[in-house]
């Protein structure tokens, strides 16, 4: 993964894998909404997208640059 204006890219620990095959459970996620998720999760970082269902069901912070407030 990598962010925005820093260029970092973010590797899959042990600990965003095991947080990933925990957010299917008990309702699935698609496999790339859930390894965003539990990377956002893990590493305290709100995710900027249009998609935000899954994200808002998981309780991941995330922003929606084309919302208006």
């Amino acid at each position: 993964m990598i962010l925005a204006g820093d260029e970092r890219i973010i590797a899959v620990d042990q600990a965003i894998a095991e947080r990933w095959g925990r957010l299917g459970t008990p309702d699935p996620v698609p496999a790339v909404d859930g390894l965003i998720a539990a990377t956002a999760l893990v590493r305290d970082l709100v995710v900027v997208t249009r998609d935000h269902d899954h994200l808002a069901r998981i309780g991941v912070p995330h922003l929606n640059p084309f919302q208006q407030t």
